[in-house]
C-alpha cells in the first residue's frame, strides 16, 4: 500500500515536471522578438488618431524631428527612436487618422522588449 502511493506520487511528480518543461518551452517557443514587438506597435498605429493616443504608446510626440506635407494632402511624420531607427506616420491631414506607418533602420535598434 506505501508502495503503491509512493509509485502514485513519483508518477504524478513527473508529471508536473513535464508540465512545467512544456509550459516553459512553449512560452520561450511562441515569445515574440523585440524586433517584431515594435513592429507589432508600430503597425497597432494605423487606422488610430493620432491626438488621441496615450503618451506610453508610440508615437511619443517629443520624438518628432521631421513633418511634411505630402502631395496627396496627408502630413508625413519622421519620430527619433533609438540609435539609426526612425518611425514615420503617415496622417490623414483631415481625420487625424494615421494611415500608414513605416520604420528605417537597423533592426536591432528598433525593438520594444515584450
Amino acid at each position: 500500500m506505501i508502495k503503491n502511493r509512493l509509485s502514485s506520487l513519483a508518477k504524478s511528480i513527473k508529471f508536473f515536471i513535464l508540465l512545467g518543461t512544456l509550459m516553459v518551452g512553449g512560452c520561450a517557443f511562441f515569445a515574440v522578438s523585440p524586433h517584431q514587438n515594435f513592429v507589432d506597435h508600430l503597425n497597432a498605429t494605423v487606422g488610430k488618431n493620432i491626438d488621441e493616443i496615450p503618451p506610453y504608446q508610440l508615437p511619443h510626440s517629443e520624438n518628432l524631428i521631421d513633418s511634411k506635407l505630402l502631395k496627396n494632402g496627408n502630413t508625413e511624420n519622421t519620430y527619433k527612436y533609438r540609435g539609426t531607427c526612425r518611425y514615420i506616420l503617415e496622417v490623414d491631414s483631415q481625420s487625424r487618422k494615421i494611415v500608414s506607418a513605416t520604420y528605417e533602420g537597423k533592426d536591432e535598434d528598433c525593438y520594444i522588449n515584450p
